[in-house]
């Protein structure tokens, strides 16, 4: 990885610097039968820092060379199930060792400049599981719901605080996903979407804490056909319930300035066009 700086009035940045790891990775998948899978995973993870977040905390020119890579080792459980034709289920639990993840903080008497730290050892813990019921036509239901346990185990951070088991910041413990849809089989296509994010933190010290917040959609579009062109005419309505929500949690910002509001209930309208030749 390198970066040439050709506009050197402010100094030079330009630097270089590589990284090698083997990442091996094994899995296990039984058929049971056409309706059953089960599967198991181990994958180990490296994972690099990119030239924006080796830049270095005093601003000066060149990496951060005292960053380093983070690895990984993910073990995962899981199974994927058509009990009933046109009805699918997944779910999995896995587990993620971390040593030196990358966490980002924001530069002192810098606002909306961020730099990275390596945490020691982290472990994430979770649960996926998700529910199809319906065909390509008619209605059909989805369901999503993921719980997440993701902890720094040691981390000491660049101010020497001991962060021992404190959860990561910015990964809600629950996260939900509903949709609702209808397809007519001309292509006229609705749907309904409601997401729930569960509390989380916005700083490694978790002491601010982001409430939980529910945001809901409606889409729907329409095709027409004339001489080979389709047209589709298409929109939707953000945040249905103009509900108060952020968009963004900035982490481990300074001076509070962790919070990028959403905006209010909103709408949409789209033309696509297109031709096979």
């Amino acid at each position: 990885m390198a970066a040439d700086d050709r506009f050197l009035n402010n100094g030079d940045d330009s630097d270089a610097v590589s990284f090698a790891h083997w990442s091996p990775s094994i899995a296990l998948l039984v058929q049971r039968d056409s309706a059953t899978q089960l599967y198991a995973r181990i994958a180990t993870g490296f994972e690099t820092p990119t030239t924006t977040e080796l830049a270095r905390i005093d601003g000066s020119g060149g990496f951060n060379n005292t960053l380093d890579p983070a690895t990984s080792v993910n073990y995962e459980l899981g199974a994927r199930i058509m009990p009933v034709p046109d009805v699918h289920i997944e779910a999995a639990v896995f587990q993620i060792d971390i040593d030196d993840q990358l966490v980002p903080f924001e530069i002192a008497g810098s606002p909306g400049r961020f730099a990275f730290e390596n945490a020691g050892r982290s472990r994430n813990r979770g649960l996926e599981t998700a529910l199809s019921l319906g065909k390509y036509t008619g209605w059909g239901l989805k369901l999503a719901y993921t719980y997440s346990d993701f902890r720094f185990i040691t981390f000491t951070d660049k101010n020497s605080v001991a962060l021992d088991g404190n959860n990561f910041p910015g990964v809600p413990m629950h996260l939900f996903n509903l949709e609702s849809r209808y397809r007519h089989s001309s292509g006229v296509y609705v749907a309904f979407e409601s997401r729930y994010t569960g509390r989380y933190y916005a700083d490694n010290l978790n002491t601010v804490e982001i409430a939980s917040s529910i945001n809901s959609g409606l889409r729907l579009s329409y095709p027409h056909f004339v001489d080979g062109w389709r047209f589709t005419v298409s929109g939707g309505i953000n945040n249905l319930f103009d509900e108060s929500y952020y968009s963004n949690v900035r982490l481990n910002a300074n001076a509070g300035r962790y919070f990028e509001p959403a905006p209010g209930r909103h709408g949409y309208l789209e033309l696509g066009v297109s031709h096979d030749f």
